[in-house]
């Protein structure tokens, strides 16, 4: 597997607007990236971009659901061809629910996966085949201490948290030899 370097890498980060992903996106920046803030909030999204060309990077604000896997495939389209080949995704959006199990909605249930599990599959799916097709990449796919430690009061996310992390250490396998690494 090749290394990819951050400095001088292009980085396009999930959930960038708020928490983990704008911390992520604000350290990328600072070691010379180029960072692509993508959030389903326009305003954070936007927000986080200007604190990393605040700091002399350059950035760029995108807004995409990570749930709806058109829109991803779309994103990876249009982040590709206007600024180039992502070098390192973060698929770091996530979501959260607490309480009993059985307090949440199947809609709760369905939400959360769609954003904590299914959003980081469209992500590697999206950008992950640019990468093997290019021998190049990494992709970080951001778990949790949930993954090993569960809570009674958080099923849903200690279960989506789990899922992630065996869905990298499978592409991990999977694309072990191709050029692209994938970390969770």
């Amino acid at each position: 597997m090749s290394r990819v370097k951050v400095r001088d890498a292009r980085v396009l980060i999930t959930g960038a607007g708020s928490g983990i992903g704008e911390a992520t996106a604000l350290r990328c920046a600072g070691t010379g990236a180029k960072v692509i803030c993508v959030d389903i909030d326009r305003d954070s999204a936007e927000a986080a971009a200007a604190a990393c060309r605040a700091g002399g990077a350059q950035a760029a604000a995108h807004t995409c659901d990570v749930a709806d896997a058109c829109a991803v495939h779309e994103l990876a389209e249009l982040v590709e061809s206007a600024y180039g080949p992502v070098d390192v995704i973060v698929n770091n959006a996530g979501v959260g629910i607490g309480g009993p199990f059985l307090d949440a909605s199947v809609e709760d249930w369905d939400w959360l996966m769609g954003v904590n599990l299914n959003g980081v599959a469209y992500g590697c799916r999206a950008f992950g085949s640019r990468m093997i097709e290019r021998g190049r990449g990494h992709v970080v796919n951001v778990s949790s201490g949930a993954a090993y430690i569960t809570s009674r009061d958080m099923a849903a996310y200690c279960a989506s948290k789990a899922a992630v992390l065996a869905l990298s250490k499978c592409l991990r396998a999977d694309w072990a030899g191709q050029g692209v690494g994938v970390s969770a």
